[in-house]
């Protein structure tokens, strides 16, 4: 009898589990736009706009000041699909690199190992760091961390933000809101 009972609350408990949203400083990444950015917004960030069904707000996260946050929403019902996060733009490639390092390790320290990571620039190893940084921002180095999970994918990478400056981003995707689109999708055909 100990047994069943045990195994039942396994089931429901791992029910429960699979029906969760992925979370962004502890907001769950569900429902409206309008009321996610309002959570978001009760945990200091500011709204700056909104385009296309992307929010754009600005705060602090992960000990980075004045952070760019994207909340991007599905163009089928409206919810929040992903979040985004675009950290200080830079110039110098060990710059960059610290950040990007620094949480990767934090994320690892929370989620586990990453994977796949893909850490090169176009199969080449340099040891200039000007070099370095001049094929992160001519697209010819890609650096990317997938971490997965039950309720979603968080990606870690660098990318080119303008000419002469790059960022590290961080993506936050909701599997049960983006299966809901997708099934919306799949309808069509």
């Amino acid at each position: 009898m100990k047994k069943a009972i045990l195994f039942l609350f396994v089931l429901l408990t791992a029910g429960l589990m699979a029906q969760q949203n992925m979370t962004f400083k502890g907001v769950e990444i569900d429902g409206p736009l309008d009321k996610f950015v309002k959570a978001l917004e009760a945990e200091g960030f500011a709204r700056e706009g909104e385009e296309n069904g992307v929010v754009v707000m600005r705060g602090d996260f992960a000990g980075y000041n004045d952070c760019e946050i994207a909340v991007i929403s599905s163009e089928e019902d409206g919810g929040v699909d992903a979040v985004g996060v675009m950290f200080h733009e830079r110039e110098e490639w060990p710059v960059i690199e610290v950040d990007y390092n620094r949480l990767k390790e934090m994320l690892t320290t929370k989620y586990g190992r990453p994977y796949p990571v893909v850490e090169e620039f176009q199969g080449r190893t340099f040891d200039d760091n000007k070099i370095k940084f001049s094929f992160l921002t001519s697209d010819r180095c890609k650096w990317i961390s997938i971490f997965e999970m039950d309720r979603g994918r968080i990606e870690l990478f660098m990318q080119q933000t303008s000419e002469d400056k790059a960022a590290v981003i961080l993506k936050y995707y909701d599997y049960k809101n983006t299966d809901v689109t997708r099934s919306s999708i799949m309808d069509d055909l």
